[in-house]
């Protein structure tokens, strides 16, 4: 076998078969996301949304009322959700909502994720 000098053959680049994303079933407009003004009724992404629906922001729920809409969220997810957590680890649908109602530091991060998903779903929808 002889060497090939000056330097090695360069194979061409494969590009992988990416698929574009898959856009989601699901609707997020009917997931809960806020209170009515009232902060008696939890509305959802849609009517939070609409400006003819007057709502609170997320800044002016109460701890109460974020925790009741976190474990609101977490309830309508199927029965085999989990959420990773770095340090804790996988966590099930079950401890999810007793960390988030015992406001433990777990619950707090569940908490902040949600948050983040909401103002996330809130700017793309």
């Amino acid at each position: 076998m002889s060497k090939s000098s000056g330097g090695s053959a360069r194979l061409p680049k494969r590009r992988r078969n990416r698929s574009q994303p898959k856009k989601s079933t699901k609707s997020h407009g009917n997931q809960h996301a806020g209170y009515h003004i009232d902060g008696l009724k939890i509305a959802t992404l849609r009517e939070v949304l609409d400006p003819a629906v007057p709502t609170m922001s997320l800044a002016e729920l109460t701890e109460e009322q974020r925790v009741n809409l976190v474990v609101s969220r977490l309830q309508k997810e199927p029965d085999n959700f989990r959420i990773g957590i770095i340090g804790p680890g996988t966590i099930d649908k079950t401890r999810a909502i007793a960390e988030v109602q015992a406001r433990s530091r777990i619950g707090r991060t569940i908490m902040e994720i949600e948050q983040n998903l909401l103002l996330h779903l809130a700017k793309t929808i």
